[in-house]
């Protein structure tokens, strides 16, 4: 609430010396309270809290920059055919990752665990490098297309097939050249987000 003025005029009758009435014009200025306006919420914002209720794996999607790994952190990843073999992702359209694949380069798809948090919030800051060449975050000895992250629960390796028009994302269609298994030092659980957050995976039900 806020207070807001407003001025209004009044009439007051009085009389004079000689017994003869006349009238005065008060002005009266009066604070009263008005319902400050809500802002209007988006349809987009609105789905973006709403699909924040959507739990999700977490994989790091692998590329070279300027000759450099890179890795952007995404959930929106799933398989799309198994006879091919083919892998759908989804990139914001203006992120050096998006623009590197869509100009012919080779991507991985890493599965990441629970031990990949901090790697996993270092893909996803936005405007940020992404490079990777710091020290242990990529499997030393890698025969993978595209860099491989170092105790990722697996890799897939792939070729761009198809770019498809998403809005402000690109829809990327991989054909998948090679899966890499678990890495011996992989986490045991799947780093999972939901509400905001990073998650463990909890028991069976």
């Amino acid at each position: 609430m806020e207070l807001v003025s407003e001025e209004t005029y009044e009439e007051d009758a009085a009389v004079a010396l000689d017994g003869s009435t006349y009238y005065l014009h008060v002005s009266v200025t009066v604070r009263s309270e008005a319902a400050t306006a809500r802002p209007v919420r988006s349809v987009s914002d609105n789905f973006r809290e709403t699909m924040r209720a959507l739990a999700s794996g977490v994989v790091l999607i692998t590329t070279y920059v300027d000759g450099r790994p890179w890795g952007v952190t995404v959930t929106s990843c799933c398989s799309l055919s198994l006879d091919p073999p083919r892998i759908l992702v989804s990139l914001m359209r203006t992120s050096a990752s998006c623009q590197a694949i869509e100009s012919g380069a080779t991507f991985g798809v890493d599965l990441l665990g629970d031990s990949h948090k901090h790697l996993a919030e270092f893909g996803s800051v936005r405007g940020a490098p992404k490079f990777l060449d710091a020290p242990m975050r990529l499997a030393r000895g890698s025969k993978t297309l595209a860099p491989m992250v170092e105790g990722a629960l697996s890799h897939v390796d792939c070729e761009r097939e198809q770019v498809f028009d998403g809005g402000d994302h690109a829809i990327i269609v991989g054909r998948v050249i090679d899966v890499i298994d678990a890495h011996p030092h992989s986490s045991a659980s799947p780093l999972l987000y939901f509400g905001g957050r990073f998650h463990h995976l909890g028991g069976p039900l």
